[in-house]
Order: C-alpha cells, then structure tokens, then sequence
C-alpha cells in the first residue's frame, strides 16, 4: 500500500491518511486461497456538501436511540425513504436534515466517526431537537408561531451545514 493513504488495522479496518489517491485492496481468506475480494478504496479530498430534508412528523415519536461512541443513522431508525432537495417548512412540523459529502468528481464520501458537520440554525424559526455524533443527521422542528386573526405569510430562513474538522489518529 502508497505510503501515507493509510493502513489495515488487525481486526480489518481501513483507515486512511492524509493523502489522496487509491489503494488496492485484496482480501484472501486464508482457509480457503480461492476464496478471495477485491475492491478499490479511493482516499479523496472533501469539496461539496449537499443538504437532504424529509417531513418525519408522522414517524418521529420522540428520543431516538444516539450513541455517543458512534454514529447513528436516525434516517435508517425512522425507515426514510425519499428525500427532498427543495425545503418548503410547515410550522409545528419535525424534520430530519441529512449532510452528504462529495469529492471533485461528485463522487459521495462515505462518513464515519472522525468526520464532524457544524451547522448554522435561526432558533427564530427552527429547533434543534437532536443530533447525531458527527452532525450528519439533525432533527429539527420548525417553530410554531401564533398568527392570530392575521393572514399566515411565508418567512425566508438560513439553515447551513459545513465541515469542522476530519481527525487524524
């Protein structure tokens, strides 16, 4: 393996370095020789990020089980299946925002516990109910105000995500 793109610990993770490039992974198992994978693994440089939203307001029943040793997957707990690129927020309802990131290539970088997203949230109209470790899945709850006799009229709000920090070991 290119020195500095990382190294198979003994119980068989991958961890990459600091430099971009590929690695040639072949598995054998060693019982039986012809049994044998192969695969690529590209250790690439962060370029864009990209937000996804869905209405869990009929799903979401309160505390999702989140670890703080790893990341959970509150998509995978609520079974979202589509997701919506466009945001039109209704008031009082519960949302889950998901952070992908991508390389130059548009490729999708695979997130795991040494990536960590800040985000940038207007309390005026969203709640932050609940996130996991990394801050690739947030809950949030667009804020409920009270309109009285007058006519409901839309608000323009920011929410951003970006990338604090990849550790290194």
């Amino acid at each position: 393996m290119p020195k500095g793109l990382g190294n198979i610990q003994e119980n068989g993770v991958f961890l990459s370095g600091t430099k971009a490039g590929r690695v040639d992974l072949n598995v054998v198992d060693q019982r039986f020789l012809n049994n044998t994978a192969h695969a690529d693994i590209y250790v690439v440089e962060p370029y864009s990020i990209q937000l996804e939203l869905a209405d869990i307001t009929e799903t979401y029943k309160g505390k999702l089980e989140n670890s703080k040793e790893s990341v959970s997957s509150f998509s995978k707990a609520l079974n979202v299946l589509e997701w919506q690129k466009s945001w039109i927020l209704v008031e009082g309802k519960t949302y889950l925002v998901k952070v992908y990131m991508f390389d130059q290539d548009h490729n999708q970088i695979l997130l795991g516990p040494n990536v960590e997203f800040a985000h940038v949230i207007d309390t005026k109209f969203l709640n932050l109910i609940d996130k996991n470790l990394i801050g690739s899945e947030l809950i949030l709850q667009a804020v409920k105000h009270e309109h009285g006799h007058a006519p409901i009229t839309a608000h323009k709000t920011i929410f951003s995500a970006f990338l604090k920090e990849i550790k290194t070991t």
